[in-house]
């Protein structure tokens, strides 16, 4: 039998245990972070979260400054 640059193991029958057994959920990209409490009580540790998470933004606390104005276009009442 000539392969030439094929490998020649391709053509050998293959049994159920050569073929890994991977669990569909290690392919996940993303996992949950640590939480605290439980309940209506859950929450993100601060602790474990990182840049990772998504956790750093640096206009966090100049947003809420923002947010904490009242609004001037709000007619009275409203």
């Amino acid at each position: 039998m000539r392969c030439g640059r094929i490998a020649c193991t391709a053509l050998l029958p293959i049994s159920q245990a050569d073929i890994p057994m991977t669990d569909p959920l290690d392919k996940a990209t993303s996992t949950a972070p640590a939480t605290l409490g439980e309940g209506c009580l859950s929450r993100y540790d601060p602790d474990a979260l990182t840049p990772e998470n998504g956790t750093d933004f640096e206009g966090a606390a100049e947003l809420w400054h923002q947010l904490q104005q009242p609004a001037e276009d709000q007619p009275e009442g409203s």
